[in-house]
């Protein structure tokens, strides 16, 4: 049996996979918690005063980038509701993002098990007709999942609007 050196390097690629694997369990709680809108905004205001008592400059300036997200999304996201409301009656549906890469040009993208199924017709029969319904709504994309990761290259702002289960 080989002994393997520890690095430095080692060990943080192994802190940061730890911190990757927490962070996607506390996502899984969230998604899944029943705690009311009040609930959450108690807990958002412990975690700015935790963010601001403990951390960097650049790591409070994160957590307020994503509050300013938040507000904006809250004031203009009318068509949240229904792109959430209709995936979650399609099985085919793995989640659903709102993109940007400024905020005056707003799309949307769903995200499908398979494209070649031909139910993704009636989704972009319905994505046609949410953008003429929304004039802030400049286009959208229905994707496999297989596609995924290039929608971070893509677009600047990402934000999860649906995911299933």
């Amino acid at each position: 049996m080989l002994k393997k050196e520890y690095t430095k390097d080692n060990f943080e690629a192994f802190k940061s996979g730890i911190t990757n694997m927490r962070i996607k369990e506390a996502e899984k709680k969230v998604i899944k918690s029943s705690a009311s809108a009040d609930e959450f905004k108690i807990l958002t205001y412990q975690l700015f005063e935790e963010v601001g008592n403990n951390s960097s400059n650049d790591q409070k300036n994160k957590m307020v980038d994503i509050v300013e997200a938040w507000s904006i999304s809250l004031n203009d996201s009318e068509w949240y509701e229904e792109l959430k409301e209709f995936c979650e009656k399609k099985e085919n549906i793995v989640s659903a993002f709102a993109v940007s890469n400024n905020k005056e040009k707003e799309e949307f993208i769903i995200l499908v098990d398979d494209v070649t199924d031909d139910s993704v017709l009636e989704y972009n029969e319905f994505a046609f007709e949410l953008r003429t319904k929304y004039s802030n709504i400049y286009d959208f994309m229905i994707i496999d999942t297989n596609m995924e990761e290039s929608i971070n290259s893509m677009f600047h702002n990402k934000e999860k609007i649906y995911m299933r289960g």
